[in-house]
């Protein structure tokens, strides 16, 4: 098995002891040679992926065992080998139980348990992430079936969660969070509680009217039915965390980056849909202290303000919309029913009922459509 490309983190703080591994592993793997265990934490925690980690138990600063806990917690699907002094065997212990390492080497070791440790490790991570990228790919593919029919009961509804999602995929993106569609999943479900309102409510909700005290009860309920929705689905933790945590504050518990993310999505669109600039939306939202990740917030200003670059409006005919087009304003029926929602894609299922059902009015039916999404 090539194993040349996958990059291994390598924590010591044994100068020697790093060039000596970085001589077993140089010729087969992007071996990444760290002394310092904080810096260590700063490259787990960028972009960059890594196929294993291996960590010495006893360093300064930060212990192997702190180390390997934080490496569980920002990269829980790259395995963790410990490097161990033999004596140590109350934190060997722990380190099994608590950071769930994948192999203990104990010095001193042979160069071949090392080279084997690290190819059982990578086949380990590659063998997860395959598993992983055909699980996501089902997930979306079914959540979308579920979206399709959400669509047909709630079109206003759906369309606002078609906007979160894009809001939270591009916060996501311009972050650079290479795991997004946990978070994706999220928003589009965030709104699936709706299916519980009255029609009068949702309109009202929908468009950023006044709603009555037992109404506004309603809408606050949402989440919480959302999550409800989704409770018994298997591997969707992640989702079910991120639906769960979306009202805390920033200031509060630690949130996960997928609910501090829907809570600026959620908040700025409901803000839009009152009749508020982007500028003035983002205000308001800016000064609600300890409501909102800062440096998250900068970033979706970055992304929506008056004063970011934007995407082409164009208007053309109902009946020439085309998929993956975005829409940028709602589209009704000639007798006022909304068929379609502001934000919402077009999909092939979409694309079928315009020709299908509403053949009849769309040539003559303009609509407003973002080009560049």
């Amino acid at each position: 098995m090539d194993t040349v490309l996958a990059s291994i983190l390598v924590v010591d703080d044994d100068k020697m002891l790093l060039a000596t591994i970085d001589r077993v592993l140089q010729n087969r793997f992007n071996v990444v040679l760290e002394p310092d265990p904080k810096r260590a934490l700063t490259l787990l925690e960028s972009p960059h992926t890594f196929a294993a980690i291996i960590s010495d138990l006893r360093m300064p600063g930060v212990s192997g065992l702190g180390l390997l806990q934080s490496a569980r917690r920002v990269a829980p699907h790259t395995p963790r080998i410990l490097i161990s002094g033999g004596a140590e065997l109350a934190d060997t212990v722990s380190a099994v139980n608590d950071c769930q390492v994948f192999r203990i080497l104990i010095k001193p070791f042979p160069a071949q348990s090392l080279l084997d440790a690290i190819v059982a490790a990578v086949e380990q991570y590659r063998l997860g992430m395959s598993e992983r990228v055909l699980l996501e790919e089902t997930l979306q593919g079914s959540v979308q079936a579920l979206a399709e029919l959400f669509l047909l009961v709630q079109p206003a509804a759906f369309g606002r969660a078609m906007r979160l999602r894009r809001h939270v995929s591009d916060l996501a993106r311009y972050l650079g969070v290479a795991r997004k569609w946990d978070i994706e999943i999220a928003a589009l479900l965030s709104q699936i509680g709706s299916v519980t309102l009255s029609a009068e409510t949702l309109d009202r909700w929908y468009h950023g009217r006044a709603l009555t005290e037992a109404e506004a009860a309603e809408v606050k309920f949402l989440p919480t039915t959302a999550l409800s929705v989704v409770a018994n689905i298997p591997r969707l933790e992640s989702v079910k965390e991120i639906l769960r945590l979306q009202d805390e504050p920033a200031s509060g518990v630690e949130l996960p980056p997928g609910a501090r993310m829907l809570a600026i999505a959620r908040d700025f669109d409901e803000l839009i849909a009152r009749g508020e600039t982007a500028e003035h939306a983002l205000s308001i939202m800016e000064g609600r202290d300890g409501r909102y990740d800062s440096e998250y917030l900068q970033a979706f200003r970055q992304l929506r303000s008056d004063t970011a670059p934007s995407a082409e409006i164009r208007e053309i005919m109902l009946s020439d919309v085309r998929t993956s087009m975005v829409l940028a304003s709602d589209v009704h029926s000639p007798t006022g029913l909304l068929l379609i929602a502001r934000g919402q894609r077009v999909t092939p299922a979409l694309l079928q009922r315009v020709r299908s059902q509403w053949s009849g009015f769309a040539s003559a039916c303009p609509v407003r459509v973002i080009l560049g999404h």
